[in-house]
Protein backbone atom coordinates (compact mmCIF):
# COMPACT_ATOMS: atom_id res chain seq x y z
CA UNK A 1 0.00 0.00 0.00
CA UNK A 2 2.46 2.63 1.05
CA UNK A 3 6.21 2.80 2.04
CA UNK A 4 5.17 5.74 4.94
CA UNK A 5 4.33 5.52 8.35
CA UNK A 6 3.85 7.56 11.67
CA UNK A 7 6.67 7.13 13.97
CA UNK A 8 7.26 9.47 17.29
CA UNK A 9 8.76 12.97 17.31
CA UNK A 10 11.00 13.53 20.14
CA UNK A 11 10.20 16.88 19.28
CA UNK A 12 6.23 16.98 20.10
CA UNK A 13 6.30 13.93 22.36
CA UNK A 14 8.98 14.76 24.66
CA UNK A 15 12.60 13.72 25.10
CA UNK A 16 11.65 10.82 26.91
CA UNK A 17 9.18 9.15 24.84
CA UNK A 18 9.84 5.88 22.84
CA UNK A 19 11.48 6.08 19.64
CA UNK A 20 8.32 4.01 17.72
CA UNK A 21 5.82 3.50 14.98
CA UNK A 22 2.25 4.79 15.88
CA UNK A 23 -1.20 3.72 14.36
CA UNK A 24 -4.34 4.87 15.11
CA UNK A 25 -5.88 3.12 18.31
CA UNK A 26 -7.16 -0.12 16.58
CA UNK A 27 -7.15 -1.63 20.29
CA UNK A 28 -9.83 0.96 21.88
CA UNK A 29 -11.59 2.28 18.33
CA UNK A 30 -11.04 5.64 19.97
CA UNK A 31 -9.35 8.39 17.24
CA UNK A 32 -6.45 8.82 18.93
CA UNK A 33 -2.63 7.83 17.90
CA UNK A 34 -0.73 4.48 19.56
CA UNK A 35 2.71 2.82 20.27
CA UNK A 36 1.95 0.03 17.82
CA UNK A 37 4.75 -1.33 20.67
CA UNK A 38 3.58 -0.05 23.86
CA UNK A 39 0.25 0.85 23.26
CA UNK A 40 1.55 4.75 24.70
CA UNK A 41 -0.97 7.81 23.08
CA UNK A 42 0.69 10.08 21.30
CA UNK A 43 -0.78 13.96 19.93
CA UNK A 44 0.96 13.16 16.48
CA UNK A 45 3.67 11.54 14.65
CA UNK A 46 6.30 12.99 11.98
CA UNK A 47 6.16 11.04 8.41
CA UNK A 48 9.18 8.97 7.90
CA UNK A 49 10.05 6.83 4.51
CA UNK A 50 10.42 3.01 5.75
CA UNK A 51 11.63 0.92 2.34
CA UNK A 52 9.07 -1.23 3.11
CA UNK A 53 5.56 -2.09 1.26
CA UNK A 54 3.57 -1.77 3.75
CA UNK A 55 -0.35 -3.50 4.46
CA UNK A 56 -2.79 -3.74 7.13
CA UNK A 57 -1.82 -7.59 7.27
CA UNK A 58 2.22 -6.28 8.18
CA UNK A 59 0.89 -4.75 10.82
CA UNK A 60 -1.11 -7.39 12.33
CA UNK A 61 1.47 -9.47 11.74
CA UNK A 62 4.40 -6.74 13.77
CA UNK A 63 1.35 -6.79 16.67
CA UNK A 64 0.98 -10.90 17.06
CA UNK A 65 4.62 -9.99 17.68
CA UNK A 66 5.10 -7.19 20.11
CA UNK A 67 1.21 -7.81 21.70
CA UNK A 68 0.67 -11.36 21.39
CA UNK A 69 -1.91 -11.02 23.78
CA UNK A 70 -3.59 -7.95 22.34
CA UNK A 71 -7.59 -8.50 21.24
CA UNK A 72 -8.61 -6.74 18.19
CA UNK A 73 -11.94 -6.28 16.32
CA UNK A 74 -10.15 -7.84 13.03
CA UNK A 75 -12.48 -6.15 10.52
CA UNK A 76 -12.92 -3.01 12.02
CA UNK A 77 -9.20 -2.55 12.55
CA UNK A 78 -8.72 -3.71 9.11
CA UNK A 79 -10.66 -0.56 7.47
CA UNK A 80 -8.99 1.59 10.07
CA UNK A 81 -5.80 0.97 8.91
CA UNK A 82 -6.66 0.69 5.45
CA UNK A 83 -7.56 4.03 5.26
CA UNK A 84 -4.43 5.21 7.35
CA UNK A 85 -2.28 4.03 5.25
CA UNK A 86 -4.11 5.34 2.24
CA UNK A 87 -3.61 8.99 3.66
CA UNK A 88 -0.08 8.29 4.88
CA UNK A 89 0.47 7.01 0.96
CA UNK A 90 -0.77 11.05 0.56
CA UNK A 91 1.19 12.93 3.28
CA UNK A 92 5.10 14.39 2.60
CA UNK A 93 7.74 12.71 4.36
CA UNK A 94 8.69 15.17 7.49
CA UNK A 95 5.17 16.28 7.90
CA UNK A 96 3.90 16.24 11.73
CA UNK A 97 0.49 14.39 11.46
CA UNK A 98 -2.02 14.27 13.81
CA UNK A 99 -5.67 12.86 13.89
CA UNK A 100 -9.12 14.03 14.53
CA UNK A 101 -12.60 12.88 15.88
CA UNK A 102 -13.24 10.87 12.42
CA UNK A 103 -9.79 8.69 12.20
CA UNK A 104 -8.91 11.48 9.82
CA UNK A 105 -5.07 12.77 9.57
CA UNK A 106 -4.30 16.25 9.51
CA UNK A 107 -0.81 18.11 9.58
CA UNK A 108 -0.77 19.97 12.33
CA UNK A 109 2.85 22.43 13.64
Amino acid sequence: MTKKFLHTDKKANGVNSKSEFIIPDIFELKSRLVGLETGTIYQCGLVVYTGLDLSPADIFTKIEVKRPNTKIDKRQAELLLSNFLIQLKAAKIGKKLAIDTQFGLIETK
